[in-house]
């Protein structure tokens, strides 16, 4: 390689000074020289693009087709992800506030109301009252109908507690057979003691055994 490019340079100069000491290869260069810097049709004419081209056309136009698809069903997949989180969060929030059976707010949620209920009692200059309702001999029920039948019982009980609480008033169950009624509306202590009597009116009525069982069921 190292004689090789002495011997180019030679012809090279040769070639551009018009000597006829070697006419074949002076004839050569000249040709190799005219060449430089065109590209033969016959080369190129194999990888040129052709736009016209309709299979082409027809190559792009899917490509193009199937890359607005793709991305459709990404935003698609996206918003579908996203509304299953939201749901999903919103789930565990009730679950975690509110009881699996009565699907009342639970204690948990108790402390954050009570305390929302007394600043907005001392703005407002209202009183508000708390009830505590605990089913007597409740156990007897699990002990002798079954837990089935006495998680209707808690049901029906929680039923008419709402029939009768409207908001902004406020149901609660803090145990197992124990609610806490949380009143916002109550003028004063005469006024509440008589809805007591009244709440315990409504509670005293008997449940009928086929609504129970059959809810059960």
């Amino acid at each position: 390689a190292g004689g090789a490019v002495p011997g180019t340079m030679q012809l090279f100069i040769s070639a551009s000074d018009g000597s006829d000491e070697h006419p074949l290869l002076q004839s050569i260069l000249n040709k190799a020289v005219l060449q430089i810097g065109t590209n033969p049709p016959e080369i190129l004419n194999p990888w040129k693009i052709q736009p016209e081209n309709p299979f082409l056309q027809y190559l792009m136009a899917t490509i193009s087709f199937f890359a607005v698809v793709l991305l459709f069903q990404l935003i698609k997949l996206y918003k579908s992800s996203k509304k299953q989180a939201v749901e999903a969060e919103q789930k565990i929030w009730f679950q975690a506030n509110h009881d699996f059976l009565t699907q009342l707010p639970n204690r948990y949620s108790l402390k954050t109301k009570l305390s929302e209920a007394l600043i907005q009692s001392e703005i407002s200059l209202n009183k508000i009252g708390v009830i505590i309702i605990d089913l007597d001999n409740f156990k007897e029920i699990n002990d002798t109908a079954g837990h089935a039948i006495g998680d209707e019982v808690l049901i029906k009980v929680a039923d008419r507690i709402k029939n009768i609480i409207a908001p902004p008033n406020i149901i609660d169950c803090v145990g197992g057979d124990e609610f806490l009624i949380l009143e916002q509306e109550i003028p004063d202590e005469q006024d509440l003691h008589a809805f007591c009597a009244h709440l315990i009116k409504e509670m005293d009525a008997p449940f009928a055994e086929e609504q129970v069982g059959s809810s059960a069921m």
